[in-house]
């Protein structure tokens, strides 16, 4: 059974909707699109455009569902940021590294450093108990190399780093960071 932290449920609000038109604007001065055909499409799509973006938004907004975010302190001297924010999502199927890239991408996260998830486990080693984590890297040659917490048993044996190939388990905790950091 998948475990989640729930996200308080209320309406957009009148700030957020302002940021989005904000964003979009900016995007749409960008596009360079030509002013005749925008009008047409105003005039004769204009609902169904603006349907479409709050299509695509629900999506995002259910993909976030399935996150919470926790921020830690790391200790003066051992990092060299004040806090250290980690984005953390569940999936309720195995997945594989490849299908495990796409579901960052569809996030806009990139997977944690090992180092990253390392200092996070050290400032908040209960948190990887409740919720095991895990993340990964593609290293020289192509393989991949995962990073778990606290460690989980696979044929008897505790996977904690190191090569890995296969499917993650279902449920596990998956540690990313906003793809530009």
């Amino acid at each position: 059974m998948r475990k989640h932290v729930p996200i308080e449920e209320r309406s957009i609000s009148a700030g957020q909707v302002g940021k989005f038109l904000d964003l979009q604007a900016v995007a749409l001065r960008k596009s360079d699109l030509p002013s005749k055909q925008i009008q047409l499409v105003l005039e004769l799509q204009g609902r169904a455009v603006a349907d479409e973006f709050v299509t695509a938004l629900a999506k995002r907004v259910e993909l976030a569902r399935t996150m919470m975010t926790r921020t830690v302190t790391p200790k003066r001297g051992t990092w060299y940021r004040p806090e250290l924010t980690i984005h953390f999502f569940s999936l309720d199927r195995p997945v594989n590294d490849l299908d495990l890239q796409k579901e960052f991408a569809l996030r806009c996260l990139r997977a944690t450093e090992f180092s990253e998830l390392r200092m996070f486990n050290e400032c908040d080693p209960a948190f990887a108990r409740k919720y095991p984590c895990a993340t990964h890297q593609q290293v020289f040659g192509g393989k991949w190399h995962c990073h778990m917490l606290p460690g989980w048993y696979e044929d008897g044996a505790l996977v904690n780093h190191g090569e890995y190939e296969g499917s993650y388990p279902a449920n596990l905790w998956f540690a990313g960071m906003p793809a530009g950091s």
